[in-house]
């Protein structure tokens, strides 16, 4: 859960940071807007992942497991959440720097 809510903290100040940077000071570099659209389609990618991570790990716990206190919270945490965040950029960059793709920016 916490992960979701920095993710949505990230969205907040890099997103609309990097929206504002642009709404004050005109157009800004190809390369801006760019890192600006791809960090922020990943965000958002972040967000659904993590609510379906959330989804999923509910209903392993209740109905396969019967005893959601007996793993290890911590590692579990970390390892989706390095898995969502890498998966996220990775995907999101990989969509954008296809070629024959024109994305408005």
């Amino acid at each position: 859960m916490s992960g979701f809510a920095w993710s949505l903290i990230e969205l907040i100040i890099v997103v609309e940071g990097g929206d504002i940077l642009r709404y004050f000071y005109g157009p800004l570099p190809y390369t801006f807007c760019l890192v600006s659209t791809v960090v922020s389609g990943s965000i958002f990618l972040q967000i659904l992942l993590f609510i379906t991570n959330i989804v999923i790990t509910k209903y392993i716990f209740i109905f396969h497991l019967k005893n959601p206190t007996a793993l290890d919270d911590k590692f579990w945490f970390t390892f989706l959440t390095i898995w969502i965040r890498t998966f996220a950029y990775l995907s999101q960059a990989t969509a954008f720097l296809m070629p024959g793709k024109i994305f408005i920016l």
